[in-house]
């Protein structure tokens, strides 16, 4: 079998506790699917480095954020150990290291307690490397295709748009500013046209990514799709005004 790949739109972590559009869309979806893989592939963008791509061997949760409710940091999400296929991608990541200093950070985690709410499939995470380029970034995901065949579900997790000094205080807010919108709609129409040359090229506008870590998992993702495979929304919208919740998918409709 061929799992399918997804871009989820983690936003802000009080997703992780709260039933919303959102929330219960990625429910929904991956109830009905019943996919059972023997490992979570998780690429987040709270897990970067900037000298050696990493794989993550700690199956324990970290609260990487301040600010919020203590009913967030109360929050349990516990997978199985998962050393035995941290080792088994080193014979796809030879130049990788393992990494035993990072846990499952929330931009795994609070998408996944709505996914897999049971918390049963051994998660692994694999570090951004934010020193590649774009297409560098694509290349490398291209040799790692075969591990859709080989029971991961390999899950990217980030935001197409996501500015935190320019967001409405409003959780609600759905109406994005003018920038916002434009280079969601820029990214879509990328997508929609398979214009994956297109899209690498593109520079991503400081304003709707000052940081380019949220963005950086689209493009390893792009290097995971096959030609025959279509992109298809899960869900789209948008919370704070400007963190675009657009959370898609590739593969092939069974």
């Amino acid at each position: 079998m061929r799992y399918p790949i997804f871009f989820l739109a983690h936003g802000s972590p009080m997703n992780a506790i709260q039933e919303n559009d959102y929330t219960l869309s990625l429910s929904h979806f991956f109830r009905e699917k019943q996919y059972m893989p023997r490992a979570i592939l998780m690429i987040s963008a709270h897990y970067t480095s900037r000298w050696k791509t990493s794989i993550s061997t700690s199956n324990r949760q970290i609260y990487d954020f301040y600010g919020f409710p203590k009913e967030l940091s109360s929050c349990i999400y516990q997978t199985p150990p998962h050393e035995d296929i941290a080792q088994e991608l080193l014979s796809f990541l030879p130049d990788c290291i393992l990494d035993a200093s990072w846990w499952v950070d929330h931009g795994a985690w609070s998408p996944l307690i709505h996914i897999f709410p049971e918390a049963n499939i051994p998660v692994v995470q694999l570090s951004i490397d934010m020193s590649m380029s774009h297409e560098d970034m694509f290349s490398f995901w291209e040799r790692l295709r075969p591990l859709r065949e080989q029971g991961f579900l390999i899950l990217w997790s980030g935001n197409i748009v996501h500015n935190l000094w320019m967001i409405d205080a409003n959780p609600l807010s759905a109406t994005p500013p003018s920038w916002a919108y434009e280079w969601d709609r820029v990214v879509k129409k990328s997508l929609i046209e398979h214009a994956e040359s297109v899209l690498l090229s593109l520079s991503v506008p400081q304003i709707a990514e000052p940081t380019g870590e949220h963005i950086a998992p689209l493009y390893y993702l792009l290097g995971a799709r096959y030609p025959d495979e279509e992109v298809v929304s899960l869900y789209d919208g948008w919370e704070h005004g400007n963190l675009s919740l657009f959370t898609f998918w590739y593969g092939v409709e069974e």
